[in-house]
């Protein structure tokens, strides 16, 4: 007897086609919005963390936080923090393509930091994708030169977007396994990280 309650497919796949074709257009909404990058960080973390107030409040109800779960869930706040700040400021140095490419690796370095450091090691085909995928990083920096005001430097930053975004996706499948629910522990990164992205503008001027 099937679950009543799950979404049905076509609603699945509409949601991840709403959601990809947002996050496709982001990085250009940020070109254009011409802010500096830790501005537009700290307004996208605020905005957030304000609209999922309500479900966040609901699941730490339904799933409060723990000591360990509550460590998690701030550490993974300020790696979600740095994570849009280098992103987005990425995108004032190197080209969208590039920038975009370098940021969405995000799943193989989850592939190879699970091995690496929780001892879940990669099938044949992922570990293939690692090294393709580095590969491919390391040919866009290159190949990139002449793109952007300061393409090295903004694909660095790019890159270390990946590698924070991949510990906050890290840190939260490690506070799920603990118990803590989906909603509070993403509504409580967000705060964590609205709040660290706060002072940031008035202190970088």
């Amino acid at each position: 007897m099937s679950d009543s309650s799950a979404p049905a497919p076509a609603r699945l796949y509409a949601i991840i086609l709403v959601a990809v074709f947002a996050i496709s257009l982001s990085a250009i909404f940020i070109r254009l919005a011409e802010a500096p990058g830790i501005v537009v960080a700290l307004y996208r973390m605020v905005f957030a963390a304000l609209l999922l107030t309500p479900l966040t409040l609901r699941g730490m109800r339904a799933t409060p936080f723990s000591r360990r779960t509550l460590g998690y869930t701030v550490l993974a706040g300020i790696f979600l923090a740095a994570h849009f700040a280098t992103w987005i400021t990425s995108l004032s140095y190197t080209t969208v393509a590039a920038s975009v490419t370098l940021v969405t690796t995000t799943p193989l370095w989850i592939a190879l930091f699970s091995w690496l450091f929780l001892g879940r090691p990669p099938s044949l085909g992922m570990l293939m994708g690692v090294l393709l995928a580095v590969a491919g990083g390391a040919m866009i920096g290159f190949g990139d030169l002449a793109g952007g005001s300061a393409p090295l430097l903004g694909d660095t930053l790019a890159l270390l977007g990946a590698l924070t975004v991949t510990a906050y996706f890290l840190l939260g499948r490690q506070a799920q396994r603990l118990g803590l629910g989906l909603t509070a522990y993403a509504g409580g990164a967000y705060a964590v990280a609205a709040l660290v992205l706060l002072p940031l503008p008035a202190l970088l001027r």
